[in-house]
């Protein structure tokens, strides 16, 4: 008998209750482990995409929030919020006049940062 390599992966990871329950449709789509992978629609996988390492926070290593900034479908920023200042990043750059960061003053201590409750707002 021969061994066929697993070609379809759209069912992602698969929970171990369902361990030799082959009679489950998408049982042949499914693997135990998917690490570091995304599977994608058509049965195949890809690398997820890794990190980059654009600029050390002001207060490292204490502990800043990134907040995602979404203004349209091209224009995304990341704020780091942190002790009583924001900084801005974008297009995986921090905003900075020369070597100087841009950076504003904020009213929010390190602990008021782990408290905000981000939402969108359309108006």
């Amino acid at each position: 008998m021969t061994d066929i390599g697993i070609i379809n992966f759209n069912s992602g990871e698969m929970t171990p209750k369902t361990d030799c329950r082959s009679d489950i449709e998408k049982y042949s789509g499914g693997c135990i482990t998917l690490e570091n992978m995304i599977p994608t629609i058509y049965g195949g996988v890809e690398r997820r995409p890794g990190t980059k390492f654009v600029y050390e926070a002001k207060e490292s290593p204490e502990e800043v929030k990134l907040i995602p900034f979404i203004y349209s479908s091209t224009i995304a920023y990341v704020i780091e919020l942190g002790e009583y200042y924001a900084r801005f990043y974008y297009d995986g750059e921090i905003l900075a006049v020369g070597d100087t960061p841009v950076e504003i003053t904020t009213p929010y201590a390190r602990e008021d940062c782990g408290q905000f409750n981000i939402a969108k707002s359309l108006t």
